[in-house]
């Protein structure tokens, strides 16, 4: 199979009592999906996995799959082997792909290591596979060689996410498994990787702005690379001012979402801290004065 990019890591919203909050979720699907999107990653980084019980991933994953028609991706990692095969037994009916991370708490793994925990929760997997090289948080890369190896070793191995914001990291490990995808992190980037013959960007801050990742990727595809530049400066700016913002960026994108999806919940997990009414206030200024003077980008109001 193949996956069909931008992918859009969801967010997993909670609602006042602190739990799921599902009907939240359905709403930030049907905005992504009018929006064109068409894969989205359940259970990434930027949906809170690491504070989610396996009970409220699956969760999570059955909404997306009932309230979203088109390629689901769904992330297994856990540090375990054990944990990993029971995430995917969980997930595999309820996805078309798996996302799995290298373990990440034994920072700076061998890489010989890092193959034979791959190859042990990949041997028999029912789902093709995106590896997902997030060095940033795991402290354990996944270097081109590993990367090749293991899709050697694994047939189910179905290209890599790489999370690294680093272009020519991105070509070294589309040149090391040419039949692999490879879908690039940072959204600077999304024309640049298409550029490089990448297959595409992933994001998880733009889960807010899905018209112009979406817009990038359609009209250099159509073949007007001269507009998917002019988006992509344009994009640029939500880029540049997320890091004017004092908070991480899955509190940025559900404040953002809130203030396109009104009443959306913009609480997170600690150790997060959720955006205040300021923050929220000052991002929905920002964000309506960018999109007045943005006009390459079609938005859906």
């Amino acid at each position: 199979m193949q996956l069909h990019g931008p992918i859009f890591a969801v967010v997993t919203p909670f609602g006042a009592d602190g739990a799921v909050d599902a009907g939240a979720l359905r709403e930030a699907l049907g905005f992504l999906a009018d929006r064109g999107v068409r894969t989205i990653i359940a259970n990434g980084t930027t949906g809170e996995f690491p504070s989610l019980s396996a009970r409220e991933r699956e969760t999570v994953l059955r909404t997306c799959r009932a309230h979203f028609a088109g390629q689901i991706v769904a992330n297994i990692s856990a540090c375990a082997v054990e944990q990993v095969r029971e995430h995917s037994a969980a997930a595999a009916d309820l996805c078309d792909a798996f996302l799995l991370l290298p373990p990440f708490y034994y920072a700076a793994s061998p890489a010989e290591g890092l193959v034979r925990f791959f190859e042990a929760c990949l041997g028999d997997a029912r789902r093709p596979t995106l590896l997902y090289n997030f060095p940033r948080h795991t402290q354990n890369p996944i270097s081109a060689a590993t990367y090749a190896r293991v899709a050697s070793a694994c047939g189910a191995v179905l290209g890599i996410k790489e999370t690294t914001g680093d272009l020519e990291t991105g070509r070294e490990k589309k040149g090391a498994v040419g039949s692999g995808q490879v879908f690039l992190g940072g959204d600077g980037l999304a024309l640049r990787a298409l550029e490089a013959g990448l297959d595409g960007s992933a994001t998880g801050a733009g889960n807010p702005i899905p018209e112009v990742l979406v817009q990038i990727e359609t009209t250099f595809r159509q073949g007007d690379t001269a507009r998917a530049d002019r988006i992509q400066r344009a994009g640029n700016w939500w880029v540049d001012f997320r890091k004017t913002v004092d908070a991480g960026d899955i509190v940025v994108a559900k404040a953002a979402l809130r203030h396109r999806l009104p009443g959306f919940p913009v609480a997170v997990r600690p150790p997060l801290i959720e955006a205040d009414a300021t923050m929220c206030e000052r991002i929905a200024r920002a964000f309506e004065e960018w999109r007045a003077g943005s006009q390459d980008i079609d938005w859906m109001v």
